[in-house]
């Protein structure tokens, strides 16, 4: 069953991730994340590096005086989609090597 907000939070992060992947990707909703195999890097590794970039963000907002519940959350969403990306894309790469 699950938290009600889980699956509205899940479907949110789908609509943002629907939008980004037209505005970036083109036809690969990933493809802007594989751009990083170009110059020798596995995109789950390149995808990671963008990870802690989100992570470091979150530690700041955390160790800030401000309180700024939107940015929270905004950080918050973005490495939990940078998480399933990751996934994605290691998971391509396990494949891959099959």
């Amino acid at each position: 069953m699950g938290h009600p907000k889980f699956k509205k939070i899940l479907a949110e992060m789908q609509e943002v991730h629907d939008k980004k992947s037209a505005e970036y990707a083109g036809e690969d909703p990933l493809g802007n994340w594989r751009e990083v195999a170009d110059i020798g890097i596995r995109p789950w590794k390149g995808a990671a590096t963008r990870l802690t970039e989100k992570y470091a963000r979150w530690k700041q907002l955390m160790r800030s005086l401000k309180d700024d519940p939107e940015a929270m959350l905004e950080v918050l969403e973005d490495i939990a989609v940078y998480c399933v990306i990751t996934m994605i894309l290691y998971d391509e790469d396990q494949e891959a090597k099959s």
